[in-house]
């Protein structure tokens, strides 16, 4: 949408408006607290790109209308937009049905999400209840979802009660799975409740860098005190956990074969899923120098446009654009 107003010295300039609807969690009704906090965190992300100038307003009950000059790009609006919810999880002992094999409680990533929530084990966990819906078409493709609602028409999937769908990245490595994928993108089932969020974070410590071992971007992250405690319990508890598993053994082959892991979650998706060495570290790592996501074929520039994104905090709630 097109807009023609007014500008200094009786000038006008072209702008395009951009409509975001929100799009709420189960159970979760849009508030107009939601709404003007949304609009506030937009704000503040438009500042950082430079586009000090662009206006944020809630239009209706569940839809911000963003107007920017015209020849905004498009990473900026994708941007806005980004919900940018940063999760920390404990990684193996979060998975559950399909995802999850044998006494070792080894990962298993489907490689749809068709097949994740078609598999007989999902299907027995939903039967205590649904916390979303997808809708697939006959080729066993995603039509809607999630939906808090289960769908009229083609087939209907839901996700158990108390979990969630979690993706992984085949291509830049962030997919666990003791069986080989074919596909670009992994589906775990993981039972809800993150240990950590982005919630434990100084927002003033994340910023993007290149890894001086790796020569790749990364995304630095400081926690709070608070985080700090909690990362340290959680890497201990994970480094004891391998130590259980090999079962005595302590060369390098076993290490990586047994070694826990610490899951980075943004917006659904495994950023980064480092493991924790328990020989190098039997009481886990102390959260005083933080973690970092590696944004490996994401470039500098993603890491910088990822570091924004939680430098001004997570949208409360999900936005889709509008047509």
């Amino acid at each position: 949408m097109l807009a023609t107003p007014g500008c200094g010295h009786g000038k006008k300039r072209e702008t395009f408006v951009v409509r975001l609807k929100a799009v709420p969690a189960s159970g979760h009704h849009v508030s107009a607290q939601d709404l003007d906090r949304s609009a506030s965190i937009m704000r503040k992300r438009l500042q950082k790109l430079g586009l000090s100038d662009a206006e944020v307003r809630v239009d209706g009950r569940n839809v911000i209308a963003i107007e920017l000059p015209k020849g905004g790009s498009a990473t900026s609006v994708r941007l806005v937009g980004k919900t940018a919810l940063l999760e920390f999880y404990d990684f193996e002992p979060h998975l559950t049905g399909p995802s999850v094999q044998g006494r070792a409680q080894s990962p298993v990533a489907s490689e749809s999400l068709y097949r994740l929530l078609a598999a007989p084990q999902t299907r027995k966990l939903a039967k205590r209840g649904a916390s979303q819906w997808y809708l697939f078409d006959d080729d066993r493709r995603v039509v809607r979802g999630p939906l808090p609602q289960r769908p009229v028409g083609g087939t209907a999937l839901p996700v158990p009660r108390y979990t969630v769908v979690v993706s992984c990245n085949v291509q830049v490595g962030s997919c666990l799975s003791v069986t080989a994928l074919s596909t670009k993108t992994g589906y775990y089932l993981f039972k809800q409740g993150a240990e950590m969020t982005g919630g434990d974070l100084k927002l003033s410590g994340t910023r993007a860098d290149i890894d001086p071992q790796t020569n790749q971007p990364v995304v630095l992250m400081q926690f709070t005190g608070k985080g700090e405690k909690i990362f340290h319990t959680i890497t201990r508890r994970e480094a004891q956990r391998g130590a259980l598993v090999c079962r005595g053994r302590t060369d390098s082959t076993s290490v990586l074969a047994c070694a826990q892991h610490f899951a980075i979650v943004l917006d659904g998706q495994i950023e980064s899923a480092p493991y924790i060495d328990f020989v190098r570290n039997p009481d886990g790592i102390p959260g005083d120098n933080g973690a970092q996501i590696d944004m490996g074929a994401g470039g500098l520039g993603g890491a910088k446009q990822l570091a924004l994104a939680l430098q001004t905090g997570a949208l409360p709630v999900q936005f889709v654009r509008l047509p």
